[in-house]
């Protein structure tokens, strides 16, 4: 009778311990795809820097959340979308740029590291600092 007893309390716990794994919230490793436009980005950007030779140079990011404009010395100019493609819990971003050039749309997938307490982004070796409005 006790044997009985111990098999069903087993199946029980078995069956909680399946349910709670089919109903758990995502893990916390898991990537995160936001649903809305706030994705932290939005706003100002802004950096500038001396470049090898001595020149200033500059860069800012204008992004309002799906376009965004990108200005820097040397006349740059670009004019495009993005598009979050992933959003982990560290706070990293990966987003999908679209553009048109001259020889057509262009895509770049960017990995963007965000400081919200210090009020930067950071990506392939560049910090830009959110500008006040």
């Amino acid at each position: 009778m006790k044997t009985k007893l111990h098999h069903w309390i087993v199946i029980a716990l078995a069956i909680v311990g399946i349910a709670l794994l089919a109903f758990w919230p995502p893990a916390a490793g898991k990537d995160l795809t936001p649903s809305t436009s706030d994705d932290g980005l939005t706003g100002s950007w802004y950096t500038e820097w001396v470049g090898e030779e001595g020149e200033s140079t500059w860069m800012q990011y204008d992004i309002d959340y799906p376009n965004y404009i990108v200005t820097a010395s040397h006349n740059y100019f670009e004019e495009g979308t993005y598009e979050i493609v992933k959003q982990a819990i560290d706070g990293s971003i990966v987003i999908e740029k679209t553009w048109n050039t001259p020889r057509g749309l262009q895509t770049y997938e960017l990995t963007i590291i965000k400081d919200d307490e210090a009020q930067t982004i950071s990506f392939e070796g560049v910090t830009l600092k959110r500008v006040e409005q």
